[in-house]
């Protein structure tokens, strides 16, 4: 049985690989150069972009105009209706772990229906999105707080600016709920898409913050570069899919 699975498996994964590389080769090279050089540049955009935020971040730090952000945990922390074990759960749509198997379904499923960019958008999209995410984390060595738990839910060998969590679950369900879109024709479905990300991102965010794994700054900026990255991965596509 477990060899019989195994060469299910392996039949799989070779008829996706040679899916894939039909549909690769069908493309017209500057299609291929086309969504390379905007993904490129979308990328160092996106870098740019938490590049600049880690410094402005620091300096707003350093100034003291960050100093609510503490008294706003503590608020939160007792005016929120979540749990602490419930925030627990809340959080873990974030973690890689859960949305790593749905990425290799969506990028298998782009490659077994002959759509190699759209493949490709989804690996690339992923190691950008903690590529970018570690820009921050270099930028800026922004200590986690320790005021809910006495941080014991907040690592302190991570770097709290921006929220890998926020930015890799609004790229990555994004992009998910971008092809749901772009695939269906209801307006009920897209609609269902949208939302989707709107009430996974929520979960997310405020599993984080409950549990005082990261500053408001943090998880505002995980946000927002979260999204630029998602645009400049579907524009380098939608344009690449029109040419």
């Amino acid at each position: 049985m477990q060899v019989k699975s195994k060469m299910v498996i392996s039949a799989l994964l070779q008829r996706t690989k040679q899916c894939f590389w039909k549909g690769w080769q069908d493309l017209d090279p500057s299609v291929r150069r086309r969504w390379f050089v905007l993904t490129g540049v979308g990328f160092a955009f996106a870098c740019s972009l938490m590049a600049a935020l880690s410094l402005i971040g620091q300096h707003l730090e350093q100034v003291g105009a960050l100093s609510w952000e503490r008294n706003a945990l503590l608020w939160l922390e007792a005016h929120l209706p979540l749990p602490l074990s419930s925030a627990v759960w809340a959080q873990a749509p974030g973690y890689s772990h859960f949305i790593i198997p749905l990425l290799v379904l969506a990028a298998g499923w782009s490659a077994w229906t002959y759509r190699p960019l759209q493949a490709l958008s989804v690996v690339v999209g992923y190691v950008g999105i903690k590529l970018i995410v570690q820009v921050g984390w270099t930028v800026w060595h922004r200590e986690r707080p320790d005021d809910i738990a006495n941080g014991l839910l907040s690592p302190g060998f991570l770097n709290a600016f921006p929220s890998g969590h926020a930015a890799q679950t609004v790229f990555c369900y994004g992009l998910l709920a971008a092809f749901w879109f772009h695939a269906s024709a209801s307006r009920a479905e897209r609609a269902l898409a949208v939302l989707c990300v709107v009430l996974l991102q929520f979960m997310v965010v405020a599993g984080r913050i409950r549990m005082g794994a990261h500053w408001p700054s943090d998880i505002l900026a995980g946000t927002l570069i979260g999204a630029a990255w998602l645009a400049a991965v579907l524009i380098a596509l939608h344009r690449s899919r029109a040419s």
